[in-house]
């Protein structure tokens, strides 16, 4: 779906990569994509796919510029600075950022066995990620920052598409 919204020829930049799974639709389209994950295993496996992947860490790296800057499944990393991160993704994105999250799954689940297990899978250099989004929490964040901001989906994924010229 997200591959869906980007225009084909575009400079995309996937900010918290992991595995890369939108690459190969973006370079179908002759998109130009670099991926950045903090986590070694993903930009070494991506790197030997012959995925343009970089190790980079949001608290201390600058975002590169592009025509669209996209963040999948990810934002909930930094729910206590995910305004400002918004804000540094959009002010390089010439065009938009997409951000796709995930509003109801296993983290939320009311099974201590799911839960567990997503914190595991979720863990980044040994930090545990236990809170999550709410729709209604993460439309407020994402319109706190660009009041136009476009979404699509609902229920178990949220996507919007905030255009750049939104930055508050």
């Amino acid at each position: 779906m997200v591959s869906n919204l980007i225009p084909p020829h575009s400079e995309v930049v996937d900010v918290c990569c992991g595995d890369c799974a939108i690459a190969p639709l973006l370079r179908a389209k002759g998109c130009r994509y670099v991926g950045l994950d903090l986590n070694p295993f993903f930009v070494t496996h991506a790197c030997a796919r012959g995925v343009d992947v970089r190790r980079w860490d949001a608290r201390t790296d600058p975002v590169p510029t592009a025509d669209v800057i996209v963040i999948q499944s990810a934002l909930y990393h930094f729910i206590d600075r995910d305004r400002e991160l918004l804000r540094a993704l959009m002010e390089k994105a010439r065009r938009v950022v997409i951000v796709s999250e995930p509003v109801e799954n296993w983290a939320t689940s009311g099974s201590r066995i799911l839960r567990s297990i997503s914190r595991t899978l979720t863990r980044v250099e040994g930090e545990i990620f236990e809170r999550r989004y709410t729709e209604h929490d993460l439309r407020m964040v994402i319109t706190s920052v660009a009041p136009r901001a476009r979404f699509i989906g609902a229920n178990r994924n949220i996507i919007a598409s905030l255009p750049v010229e939104q930055v508050k």
